[in-house]
């Protein structure tokens, strides 16, 4: 009979002030005190004991904290506010939003999950949550492919409740098949204001230029994306 699985205990924390280095630690140790099940009680003390010294060790002794302090309500959000930089959640939503497939798609989701992670392990609850998947999930698309968004904006139409990680699954599944590359031509900003640009394409002047199928394609793209965002609003007001 084979004996049950070692359980790692979680990393030391050494101080690193990057917020991401942060915010790994906390989910390490959340995830180990799960899987333990250390009570709520004695978890600030166990935390504790993984951090590093003299920094961070160092830190919790001249902060005002008890050792005996409440883990999620205490001891989480001064250890938030002293190693994760003010900056760093705006930071995170700038690279989503400019974040772009510049070289094989496996390496793009894995740098977006990276950057979502961090945005919803320092989001305060799950209202925050909420508001940033569905920022996620504007992003994401308007960042994939143009193909690909296409194929997932048509997806998203056959399945009203799909969540961001079937989203995630879905783009994979049509990567493997189509092994997408990256966009070397510009495309249409999804936003309200960029979509100027694209009024003239429905001018009937005869001096205007016929439009091509894939600028259709991309016109339809950015109207799917700017609905979504106003369902988006509609659900929040």
């Amino acid at each position: 009979m084979s004996s049950a699985a070692r359980l790692n205990p979680p990393p030391v924390f050494t101080g690193t002030r990057d917020g991401f280095s942060a915010l790994a630690w906390l989910l390490a140790v959340k995830r180990y005190f799960t899987l333990a099940k250390i009570d709520k009680a004695d978890r600030t003390p166990h935390a504790l004991s993984y951090l590093g010294t003299p920094g961070p060790a160092r830190w919790f002794d001249g902060c005002t904290l008890q050792d005996d302090c409440d883990f999620e309500t205490e001891f989480i959000p001064a250890f938030k506010k002293e190693y994760i930089p003010h900056n760093f959640s705006g930071a995170c939503r700038r690279a989503l939003t400019n974040l772009r497939m510049t070289t094989t798609f496996p390496i793009f989701l894995d740098s977006f999950k990276e950057l979502l992670g961090a945005l919803i392990g320092h989001a305060a609850d799950k209202s925050a949550k909420d508001t940033v998947n569905d920022f996620a999930q504007t992003s994401f698309i308007d960042n994939c492919p143009l193909v690909l968004q296409q194929l997932i904006e048509g997806h998203i139409l056959q399945h009203d409740n799909i969540t961001l990680a079937e989203i995630f699954q879905y783009a994979h599944e049509m990567d493997r098949i189509y092994s997408f590359k990256p966009d070397n031509t510009p495309r249409p900003n999804s936003s309200a204001i960029g979509t100027a640009s694209l009024l003239p394409s429905f001018s009937t002047s005869s001096s205007q230029p016929t439009s091509t199928p894939m600028e259709i394609d991309s016109i339809q793209v950015t109207l799917n994306n700017i609905n979504r965002r106003f369902n988006q609003l509609e659900r929040n007001m």
